[in-house]
């Protein structure tokens, strides 16, 4: 709710904020992926209501980046540090937004028989816009949760 009725509405490039996902990977990080499903299947809900958009497709979306980052931090990014987290927020909100992208020209593609596809400079510079500001709020995010609670590591560590 807070995504569509406050960020939705900021000046750019802060309405690029996504939230969901946002929360989605950081209670990941922070805990298991059984309380980010249950978190997705929230957040998806409320954004599925308020959405013009076919009903489950943000739930969906938010669950195969849970699993997706899941997969990522298990086996490649193993330890939950700032570079982690980074890395895991940039790919869960490129993947979330492609997903979305391909949903909606699978939709238009069975409505009309045809899609367009609008992969212009504008389109890559919005998705750049919204990987930075993302990136940039995952950073204080990360540096806010780090001074309350020291489950995740500023830096990577090595073994020695």
């Amino acid at each position: 709710m807070f995504q569509i009725s406050f960020v939705s509405s900021l000046p750019f490039p802060f309405d690029n904020l996504n939230l969901p996902v946002l929360a989605a990977v950081f209670i990941l990080m922070l805990s298991e992926i059984r309380y980010s499903l249950w978190w997705g299947i929230g957040m998806g809900l409320v954004y599925d209501m308020y959405m013009f958009q076919p009903f489950g497709m943000s739930i969906l979306c938010l669950f195969i980046v849970i699993f997706l980052s899941q997969f990522l931090l298990n086996f490649y990014l193993t330890n939950k540090s700032l570079y982690s987290f980074l890395v895991i927020t940039g790919l869960a909100v490129a993947i979330h937004n492609l997903l979305l992208r391909i949903i909606w020209l699978m939709i238009q593609f069975y409505r009309e028989g045809s899609w367009s596809l609008d992969f212009s400079a504008g389109f890559f510079l919005q998705q750049f816009d919204v990987l930075a500001v993302n990136l940039v709020a995952t950073f204080f995010l990360f540096h806010a949760s780090n001074y309350i609670t020291h489950r995740l590591k500023p830096f990577i560590l090595v073994r020695g």
